[in-house]
């Protein structure tokens, strides 16, 4: 818990550079980040193996189309987000056919 993850994929697609995607676990009910453009909230409930990721709000400021559309991937992802899949230094969301949604590197300075 605690730590930092930063998207580097949603669906088959690259993030555009300058939007970053983020999440954090704050607790094992909570998470928070970054959808590139805005700063979310949710609420997790289960484990690793039936995740339900729920009650995302955003803050409101508008960006550029193309960040606009990448963050609404990312949060449609979170929304379908089943499962995740952890590595040491990456974290993949996955949805109920384990077809992945998002990949996250751990930030370097994060335990």
């Amino acid at each position: 818990m605690g730590s930092t993850w930063v998207a580097d994929r949603i669906r088959e697609t690259p993030l555009i550079d300058g939007a970053t995607a983020t999440v954090r676990f704050d607790s094992t009910e909570a998470i928070s980040g970054s959808s590139g453009c805005n700063e979310f909230k949710g609420t997790v409930a289960g484990d690793a193996d039936a995740i339900r990721i729920a009650a995302v709000a955003t803050t409101r400021r508008a960006c550029p189309p193309a960040v606009m559309r990448q963050e609404r991937r990312y949060l449609d992802a979170l929304g379908a987000t089943r499962q995740l899949w952890p590595a040491r230094h990456q974290l993949e969301f996955v949805d109920e056919s384990g077809r992945l949604l998002a990949r996250f590197t751990r930030l370097p300075d994060d335990p």
